[in-house]
């Protein structure tokens, strides 16, 4: 059952705000698909979607990538594990829709050195 998904990103995308484009502080946060180091502090969840209007898929990607890590910035945090990454093509448009999870993984909080960052 197809419908659901496909109704669900689109809802994203209609709730989708922001610019695809990397803020400076976006620019620090480490966005990665593996696991935080065990102590980073749990921010929460973050989003981004957008639907093809003429943009390559690659174009697309990454600026929903972007957003996740403009969005981990904006909540201070300076780490963000994709949890979720969808492409759905829908009526000859491409939808991609992320989750991820946002952490914070600086010094004071880890007591270690930044987990870098890119």
């Amino acid at each position: 059952m197809k419908m659901p998904w496909i109704l669900l990103t689109l809802a994203l995308v209609g709730c989708s705000t922001g610019s695809d484009r990397l803020s400076e502080f976006g620019s620090q946060v480490l966005i990665t698909d593996k696991l935080p180091p065990i102590k980073c502090r749990l921010i929460g969840e973050v989003y981004g979607s957008h639907m093809d209007q003429g943009d390559q898929l690659e174009a697309i990607v990454k600026g929903v990538r972007n957003k996740l890590r403009n969005q981990t910035a904006t909540r201070g945090g300076n780490y963000v594990r994709i949890v979720t990454n969808n492409t759905t093509t829908y009526r000859s448009k491409s939808v991609v829709a992320m989750s991820g999870t946002a952490y914070d993984c600086s010094p004071e909080v880890s007591g270690s050195s930044s987990p870098g960052v890119k």
